[in-house]
């Protein structure tokens, strides 16, 4: 059986992780852009897929995410999944439903 500590170390445990793949998104999302800039259109796909076996909107996910999110700002994303920052970052997501979440 699982002690109360030994359940209070597993979620802090967790919580380090989630917040290091937020992290992780921001970081891979800022890397894309800053490599997205040194292709051309139809060369950065077969960069993505060559490199990655990515898709377009794979990529998209992550550098929407550094655009909107990673320029210093310091958010508290550790009760978001990596799913749902994508879906805040995407450019037809309305800013005051993104506010609204991020409040």
């Amino acid at each position: 059986m699982i002690t109360d500590n030994e359940l209070a170390a597993i979620a802090s445990k967790i919580r380090k992780l989630q917040k290091s793949s937020i992290a992780n998104v921001l970081s891979i999302g800022g890397l894309l852009t800053r490599a997205r800039s040194a292709h051309s259109h139809g060369s950065w796909y077969d960069w993505l897929n060559v490199e990655f076996a990515w898709s377009r909107q794979t990529a998209d996910n992550f550098m929407n995410v550094f655009k909107t999110f990673g320029g210093g700002k310091s958010l508290n994303f550790s009760v978001l999944e990596p799913s749902a920052l994508y879906e805040l970052a995407r450019p037809r997501t309305p800013p005051a439903a993104r506010t609204t979440v991020l409040e």
